[in-house]
């Protein structure tokens, strides 16, 4: 873990680092001399009445303070704004690493328990940075140096109040490492506090139509005793550290007074002006020492949030190619340079779609997750037509969707996916997705307007049109620029959770995001399901209208999941899939004919035309 923080500092400037250690080790040479001279002032009233002694100890004491006041100031701001740097940093590396997290990671954890790491988790961080580098940092020197003094005042003393010391360490040491776990613990419980929160804010309507608000807070209210248990044990053993460090040092003061008070009436090798310095600076040393292990408690208590975080970071180096080659056309074309070519050179068959003997299983999915979804599945999707997946829930449609998008990629040994006759796994996910417009049942529509949600991750090109023009466009495409122009604000329309847009709007955005690509593959996962007769008619005519590639010059190849009749009747092939397996294909013509399972689905009155909701 140790290495892992280590890492983070490589985040900071280099130059705020320098200028804050630098005003670091000035101020506390500045606090160092505080008490000597303080002592010197005293004795020059008490002992010797002098008047010259006593202004020239005030000015060094004056000019000392100033220097420790402003190397202190400074210091505080350079490792501030060297902290922020470093947040922010992190931050964008978390992002950076999440974005590269597998289908797989995404199915086992939930959105807020991340939502929790890239915001609370990474204060956490802040927090122990700002502890290790401003705070304890700064007292770690002012307790060695200190010791260093009072050795040089008296060696004998030093040793008579070592005993506290070595206390005060073994009590900070341990409440730390005590504090780093109830802080993994309450960072994991905070964690799905958020969870259980997100859930129920995000589904509020079904929560509120089942009456459940009580089980949900129920559940909230369970969660959050688990993160109330974990820090009322912190509480007691902070009681418990308080006790012992307060009475350490307690008991360091009074034997040192007494011990040095005997050995100055006695008059031994300590005069007053001595034991009244060594007093200051155990005083001194005796805050600080305090202050590391209250700092150091929660630096740990810190550093075990932390890890919640740096457990999800790349190994070094990995963003940095990540982002090279997100940014890198370049990178992009070579990766995918034969399909590329294959698209270029022969655009009238480019998009031909090979499922070869594919067998899956979705990887950490639990208890039955090794029970394979598709079983030795093989089906073409010739380019340029629509091919359209039938079947009953769960038998493999979406997960054909999922796999050509190379959301999951296939064990070797499961069989391949071809693209005009390449190996998808060969091929650059970044690309491959650029060439592919995806429309789901429930469309997500992001934070922004209407416009920008259209054409959103796309940019500027030299030589095409404007971003604006690209979406209205595509709208009009999509049958969506009837109903954007009508709102108060049109294409400027802030879209949010909370946005009255109906289904079929929503989804009309959706398709619209799909086809501003003008993508040679489009694939539609029950996309029309969920719609009203009079949406489903102009969602389907959109389809249908959206079925010419403008920049290859010739038809998309289409894959279709559907349940409405209507939607698979325009298909020009029909795979019947049942228990991973394609039991049928044909066009519906030729599946009705062969009176199979096609027809038995199309003759189950549960099967949605294009007149009624679907059931399904």
């Amino acid at each position: 873990s140790w290495r892992r923080v280590w890492q983070l500092f490589s985040l900071a400037h280099a130059r705020w680092l320098m200028f804050g250690a630098s005003m670091l080790m000035l101020s506390s040479a500045a606090e160092l001399m505080l008490p000597a001279l303080l002592a010197r002032a005293l004795f020059a009233v008490v002992e010797r009445h002098s008047t010259e002694l006593l202004m020239s100890g005030v000015l060094q004491l004056g000019g000392a303070a100033a220097v420790h006041a402003a190397c202190s100031g400074l210091r505080g701001f350079a490792f501030l704004v060297m902290q922020n740097h470093m947040i922010r940093n992190l931050r964008e590396r978390l992002f950076t690493a999440l974005l590269q997290k597998d289908m797989a990671f995404f199915d086992a954890v939930d959105s807020g328990t991340l939502t929790s790491r890239i915001s609370a988790d990474c204060q956490a961080v802040f927090s122990a940075l700002d502890d290790a580098l401003n705070f304890c940092l700064r007292s770690v020197v002012l307790t060695s140096f200190g010791l260093l003094c009072l050795l040089r005042i008296s060696p004998p003393l030093t040793a008579a109040t070592a005993c506290a010391f070595a206390v005060l360490a073994g009590a900070t040491r341990s409440y730390g490492y005590l504090a780093r776990a109830v802080a993994r613990e309450t960072q994991d419980a905070v964690a799905g506090l958020s969870g259980i929160a997100e859930e129920a804010l995000r589904n509020v309507r079904t929560v509120r139509s089942l009456d459940a608000e009580w089980e949900h807070l129920g559940r909230f209210g369970q969660q959050n005793a688990v993160v109330f248990q974990a820090q009322a044990r912190k509480a007691r053993a902070y009681g418990v550290l308080g006790f012992t460090v307060n009475g350490a040092a307690a008991a360091a003061r009074l034997l040192a007074l007494t011990v040095g008070g005997w050995a100055v009436l006695t008059g031994q090798a300590l005069d007053g002006e001595s034991l009244a310095a060594f007093l200051l600076y155990l005083d001194l040393v005796i805050e600080n020492a305090v202050n590391v292990g209250d700092e150091w408690a929660s630096a740990m208590e810190s550093l075990g949030a932390a890890e919640k975080v740096l457990e999800l970071l790349p190994s070094e180096g990995a963003d940095a190619e990540f982002v090279e080659a997100k940014a890198s056309p370049a990178t992009i074309v070579s990766l995918a340079s034969p399909v590329l070519a294959a698209a270029i050179d022969q655009p009238e068959t480019f998009g031909e779609i090979h499922f070869e003997n594919v067998t899956f299983t979705y990887p950490g999915r639990g208890r039955g997750s090794k029970r394979p979804v598709l079983r030795n599945l093989s089906l073409t999707c010739p380019a340029g037509d629509t091919t359209a997946l039938v079947g009953t829930s769960g038998s493999g449609k979406s997960t054909l969707a999922h796999l050509v998008q190379r959301l999951y990629d296939l064990e070797p040994g499961s069989g391949r996916i071809l693209l005009h006759g390449r190996d998808l796994r060969e091929v650059d996910p970044s690309w491959l997705r650029r060439s592919m417009g995806v429309v789901g049942q429930e469309p997500r529509l992001f934070r922004g307007t209407i416009a920008e949600n259209i054409v959103w991750g796309l940019k500027e090109t030299p030589g095409e049109d404007p971003l604006r023009a690209q979406a209205e466009r595509a709208a009009r495409l999509a049958h969506a620029h009837e109903f954007v122009v009508r709102l108060p604000d049109g294409y400027d329309t802030q879209l949010a959770e909370g946005t009255l847009l109906s289904g079929g709007e929503k989804q009309r955005i959706a398709l619209a995001r799909a086809l501003v690509r003008d993508p040679p593959i489009l694939i539609l996962d029950e996309c029309t399901s969920a719609l009203d007769p009079v949406s489903d008619r102009l969602v389907t005519r959109a389809l249908q209208e959206a079925r010419w590639c403008g920049r290859l010059g010739c038809r998309r190849t289409v894959l279709v999941i559907a349940h409405r009749l209507s939607t698979v009747e325009m298909a020009d092939q029909i795979a019947v899939l049942e228990a991973g397996q394609v039991k049928e294909v044909g066009s519906h013509a030729e599946l009705m004919r062969r009176n199979g399972i096609y027809a038995h689905l199309v003759a189950d009155p549960r099967l949605p035309t294009n007149h009624t909701p679907r059931v399904q």
